[in-house]
């Protein structure tokens, strides 16, 4: 899952379009996983990660 996380976070980084929000952590994002992995959906091509959405 690591990687996984990390790969959410270069993402969401990358993607983030309000500076002024605070920074995803690869702690949030675990949680995020281990509280509620269906809300979080995840869209790849070719094994690259390309979009994620979460939603609960």
């Amino acid at each position: 899952m690591t990687a996984d996380v990390d790969g959410l976070i270069d993402l969401w980084r990358d993607a983030a379009e309000n500076a002024g929000r605070p920074l995803d952590t690869r702690a949030a994002a675990g949680a995020l996983i281990g509280r509620d992995p269906d809300a979080l959906t995840v869209a790849e091509d070719e094994g690259v990660l390309v979009g994620s959405v979460i939603a609960g």
